[in-house]
């Protein structure tokens, strides 16, 4: 009679491990760089929406004949706003921020940081002087209640900050122009 004899190899080889662990570590890259890719995308959409909401208020403030021209930004989108002479308002533009992302001002004059949305400021309103194209007013709202953060030569620029994810955007609005520089 004849006995079969049985290999019992119950664990992996060497060869199978290291291919596993190959896999992982693509797999576990590849999720980094999207993480980081749809970090980047989210900030430079909202640092995208807020340099054109600056834009248009300006140059239509600088150009186009109303009360007053405004930026609102809020956690949610970023809006322009026209008041014509006989003070009805319309809106101009509007642009929904991408999700989870954060919105805070800082004065050139203050170190205090005024965080809009998550029971904190509702919402900051930037208007431009007609003509010059100047910065009028920076003012933060909360519950109905506006606080205005500039009227006339109290600083030289705000910085309008944004955060997504640990990554952070930047836009400096200088007052005495109404001019902006924004981080790449």
């Amino acid at each position: 009679m004849q006995i079969k004899k049985m290999n019992n190899n119950a664990g992996f080889s060497l060869v199978e491990l290291i291919v596993v662990v190959a896999l992982m570590g693509l797999l576990i890259g590849g999720s980094l760089i999207t993480y980081y890719t749809i970090s980047s995308h989210n900030i430079n959409k909202a640092k995208g929406f807020i340099e054109d909401g600056l834009n248009e208020c300006r140059s239509r403030a600088m150009t186009t004949q109303a009360k007053t021209w405004e930026v609102v930004i809020n956690e949610e989108k970023v809006m322009v706003y026209k008041t014509d002479l006989s003070d009805k308002v319309t809106d101009i533009q509007g642009d929904k921020l991408p999700n989870n992302v954060s919105v805070q001002i800082q004065q050139s004059n203050n170190a205090a940081i005024y965080s809009i949305g998550e029971g904190y400021y509702d919402e900051v309103r930037i208007s431009f002087k007609k003509l010059s194209g100047e910065v009028g007013t920076v003012s933060l709202v909360k519950d109905g209640t506006e606080t205005k953060l500039y009227t006339a030569d109290e600083a030289q620029y705000c910085d309008i900050i944004l955060n997504f994810r640990n990554r952070t955007k930047k836009i400096r609005l200088y007052y005495a122009t109404g001019k902006f520089v924004a981080d790449e």
